[in-house]
């Protein structure tokens, strides 16, 4: 058999070969290119799934990861199928078993590549009933292309699952977006506290000890905002303190300049010739000081201080002085000067150096004000406080379904029906003009104050002939009268029920309204303790504050405009506790009354007078401290924060 008709044989058999692997690649690619996609589309609706049950994915990522997902094992198993390399010799051993050719083919190719000895007679024999066998073959049969419609089916319901999947609303959408803002911000707060950072360290202008003095309260906010999993409340806590810190170095005054007038306050405290200055050079406040350091100057220019009223002062300007000579040399020489002449007895000398002291001071304080210290610690804290104002918006979600903003809405509405309210319910607000209201008071449901209103209006015509009765039932001299709409005085008489929750509603409604009849609201003013509230008779909650209103607190409105915040006003500022009051509020309680409450005979013994005894301003540290901690902590709400600060600095002793 010569070497042509071999080579002609073995292209032939690997052509129809490769043939019949082109045919098994379509094939499989009918089978396993609808899988891959079916694996996509399963991966796909179980990221949205889990998406729908905690905060992982957008519904758009969603959809773009399963897109490449079911791209990539698409085109993956198509690029395994067409591009996987097959030696010839494998696809005809392959073929002849499924095509059931008893090895010819594979023997055939053997035979041609030199690998089987055989005489050419018998080799000729072979090969030619090889070529013929392979020609029968009929692989479109052999080798059908189906189509499972089944998995066709599958693959559609999968993507009209994770259609609708992502079409739908998500519940933990927003959550997710109110995530990824807050990041975002503070990602974008970092990036600005490192700005600034590297702004003051680059200013020449300053020194090293005033670089590091700002950079050290930005730099440890900028640790707390490079933590991972940051909470928003930490993240704003970080930022108001690292504020606080460039605050107090906006006056431009270094924290061991401040030291060394605290020191020297403490050295000119217990006299009250200089207690107004120990004052002011506590607060390092150099303005102030020097107002006071004239009014001492005024004190020494009388010339009518005994000699050791003299000693004693001069001896303390003499420890100030030695207390500001590092810090303030000039001061502290012109304080000496004073101190020895009020030795000397040369009060016009004292009298002048203490007036250059003042002025001198009040140079300082204006240097201080325009040094570069004070620009940029100010500039820095600007930066702070827009930063915590930008962190304690982000990541809001949109809340139109919340109670509390139905709240709010609902004490928009009543605020408005209460400016125009009937004349007959203006009457019927007479002593409740000067009623303490509770901050949170106004968030009462729809449906009570209209019920209220509509008793408002049936009882507003009957108030001129009822007050003097409804005055005499268990109420005293002192307390406030009311409406009728909620009877009984918040001392004691619980067992006026009638009209509880429908006069809440009507007062709740009628507030804005009285303000504008100013003649009628002076009833009772002078009695805060005592009167009838809304939210009826009989409960224990001082002012009528009703339990509804548990757990939001918001501001004073003003009676001009329901609607605008305003700040927070202390109405009852203790000026001492346990102490003398300045008015006297009659509770009631004459025996001699005969329409009076009955009285119950019996031998009383007096009180017995206890040995235990607390002052306010003893305990009142302990209180602020403990209200410091829990602000700083974070457990504290964001938007309940400045009420309760204000709050707690309007008990200050």
């Amino acid at each position: 058999m010569n070497a042509i008709m071999v080579e002609q044989t073995a292209t032939h058999l690997s052509r129809q070969v490769r043939g019949w692997d082109r045919r098994l690649r379509l094939v499989k690619s009918l089978l396993w290119g609808p899988r891959g996609l079916i694996l996509g589309l399963v991966i796909g609706v179980m990221l949205a799934l889990i998406s729908r049950l905690r905060p992982l994915l957008l519904p758009e990522q969603v959809a773009l990861i399963t897109a490449g997902i079911t791209l990539v094992a698409g085109v993956g198993v198509l690029v395994f199928i067409w591009f996987r390399p097959q030696p010839v010799a494998r696809s005809a051993r392959y073929f002849d078993q499924q095509f059931d050719l008893q090895e010819r083919i594979s023997t055939a190719l053997e035979l041609t590549a030199g690998r089987i000895p055989l005489p050419e007679t018998l080799a000729e024999y072979q090969l030619t009933d090889a070529v013929g066998t392979a020609q029968r073959v009929n692989s479109r049969a052999l080798l059908p292309l189906q189509v499972r419609f089944w998995e066709l089916l599958i693959m559609v319901l999968l993507a009209v699952a994770i259609a609708v999947l992502l079409l739908t609303d998500n519940p933990q959408a927003d959550e997710l977006l109110a995530r990824r803002s807050l990041q975002n911000a503070i990602t974008q707060q970092a990036n600005q506290l490192q700005q600034s950072i590297q702004e003051i360290e680059s200013n020449d202008e300053l020194s090293e000890a005033e670089k590091e003095a700002l950079t050290q309260p930005l730099q440890e906010a900028l640790d707390i905002l490079n933590q991972p999993n940051i909470s928003q409340e930490e993240a704003v806590a970080a930022l108001a303190e690292a504020g606080q810190e460039l605050q107090e170095l906006s006056d431009g005054m270094m924290p061991e300049q401040e030291a060394a007038y605290q020191d020297a306050a403490s050295q000119l405290a217990g006299s009250e010739l200089t207690e107004d200055l120990a004052s002011a050079l506590q607060d390092a406040d150099l303005g102030a000081a020097a107002e006071a350091m004239d009014d001492l100057a005024d004190e020494v220019g009388q010339n009518d201080m005994s000699e050791a009223e003299r000693e004693d002062l001069a001896q303390r300007l003499d420890e100030a002085a030695a207390e500001l000579q590092e810090s303030n040399p000039a001061l502290a020489e012109k304080l000496h000067e004073a101190a020895q002449a009020l030795r000397d007895g040369d009060m016009e000398a004292a009298e002048q150096a203490l007036r250059e002291a003042g002025e001198m001071l009040r140079e300082q304080q204006e240097q201080l004000e325009n040094s570069p210290l004070a620009e940029n610690a100010e500039s820095a804290r600007e930066q702070v406080q827009e930063g915590q104002r930008e962190l304690s918006q982000a990541g809001e979600q949109q809340e139109s379904d919340d109670p509390q903003i139905q709240q709010g809405q609902g004490q928009q509405q009543s605020q408005q029906q209460g400016g125009q309210q009937t004349s007959g319910q203006q009457e019927g607000q007479q002593g409740q003009g000067n009623q303490l209201q509770p901050p949170n008071q106004g968030q009462m449901q729809s449906d009570a104050i209209q019920q209220g209103a509509q008793q408002g209006d049936q009882q507003g015509a009957q108030q001129e002939g009822q007050q003097g009765d409804q005055s005499g039932e268990g109420q005293q001299p002192g307390q406030q009268q009311g409406s009728g709409q909620g009877e009984g005085n918040q001392m004691g008489n619980s067992g006026q029920e009638q009209g509880e929750f429908a006069g809440s509603g009507a007062q709740q409604s009628q507030q804005p309204g009285a303000a504008n009849n100013p003649g009628e609201s002076q009833q009772g003013a002078n009695a805060p303790s005592a009167g009838e509230g809304a939210g009826g008779a009989g409960s224990d909650n001082p002012g009528g504050v009703q339990a509804e209103n548990q757990g939001e607190i918001s501001t004073n409105n003003s009676p001009d405009d329901p609607g605008d915040p305003q700040g927070y006003t202390p109405q009852n500022n203790p000026w001492s506790i346990g102490g003398q009051g300045e008015e006297s509020v009659d509770v009631g309680g004459d025996a001699t009354n005969p329409e009076g409450a009955p009285l119950e005979e019996g031998e009383f013994g007096p009180n017995p007078t206890g040995q235990s005894s607390m002052s306010y301003t003893s305990v009142f540290g302990n209180y602020s401290d403990a209200i410091s901690d829990a602000l700083e902590s974070g457990r504290i709400p964001l938007d309940q924060r400045d009420v309760i600060h204000d709050y707690f600095s309007s008990l200050e002793p």
